[in-house]
């Protein structure tokens, strides 16, 4: 794999896609990573290659027959464009996640990569089905989806969604007419305290990481005011990116190229310790977004 790797770096720099034949990873599924064949070849399954395309920013195609040979395959891997304009620094952050943005085009709950870690801590924030449930950050409702659809299915009556977009709230109406939607600005949530009581379940995906939020007051501040004495928080922080179409693993720091998950690690430590500080159970689980899920199945005193 060493030499794969180099060799395929150095092609994909002067070329626009690049193929390689390969054994079908189906000619020996109980084989392990890497174990070899009689014949010295190794075995390497779809997740190798699909691996492998992330770490060297390509594309990988869909697999083709090999003409002559007929436990080989043709895969070929693209050069990935730049990323979405959402990791633009230079551009407003509301133009960033606007409702006509290139992240308003991901539907995440059609991604596995995301509905299942969703979905699974939700299961440990709330193992009995919740009565309400606020989704802080909501934009067009993707998160309601994921309660709203088998196999939660829970109604959308029992919902809040709050954004401070007016035209994906729109969408997220039109979408779930049932729930109830504020508009609202979290950054200003000390001066202009949402008016929507308590909830058994609060998400928080991709919110307290904006750049116009403190996230520690932002968290503290919905546990305080919004949170039952039992129930459950889930808090995502992005670990990927949008890069020409696709999901990529791994968050950036900003004025870096590389892949760096020290900020997004930093401040699920502090939320973390500040929901331990308040009677919640927590774990961290995810994949392209991390997610802090926290429980607390006794009554406390106090936020």
């Amino acid at each position: 794999m060493h030499a794969v790797v180099a060799w395929l770096t150095a092609r994909l720099a002067v070329h626009e896609a690049v193929t390689l034949t390969v054994q079908d990873p189906d000619r020996r599924p109980e084989a392990w990573p890497g174990e070899q064949d009689d014949a010295g070849e190794p075995h390497r399954d779809w997740r190798v290659w699909l691996d492998l395309a992330d770490g060297v920013a390509a594309h990988l195609a869909t697999p083709r027959s090999h003409p002559n040979e007929p436990h080989a395959l043709r895969l070929t891997f693209r050069a990935r464009g730049g990323e979405a304009d959402l990791h633009d620094p230079s551009r407003p952050h509301g133009e960033r996640y606007a409702a006509s943005s290139a992240f308003a085009q991901l539907d995440k709950t059609d991604h596995p990569g995301f509905l299942l870690p969703l979905l699974d801590a939700v299961r440990f924030a709330t193992p009995q089905p919740p009565d309400r449930m606020l989704i802080v950050g909501c934009f067009d409702g993707d998160e309601l989806a994921a309660l709203t659809q088998p196999p939660l299915a829970w109604p959308a009556s029992r919902m809040v969604g709050v954004d401070r977009d007016a035209r994906a709230l729109q969408r997220a109406m039109e979408r779930f007419p049932a729930a109830t939607f504020v508009h609202a600005d979290l950054a200003q949530l000390e001066d202009r305290p949402l008016d929507v009581g308590r909830f058994d379940l609060i998400l928080a995906i991709g919110v307290l990481n904006s750049p116009s939020l403190d996230g520690a007051r932002t968290l503290a501040h919905l546990v305080r005011n919004h949170a039952h004495a039992s129930g459950g928080v889930i808090i995502g922080l992005p670990a990927s990116r949008l890069v020409d179409g696709a999901v990529v693993w791994g968050a950036r720091t900003r004025n870096y190229r590389e892949t760096d998950l020290s900020l997004v690690v930093r401040d699920l430590a502090g939320h973390r310790r500040y929901l331990h500080q308040h009677g919640y159970r927590t774990r961290i689980t995810g994949r392209y977004d991390l997610l802090l899920t926290g429980r607390r199945d006794a009554p406390d005193d106090g936020a």
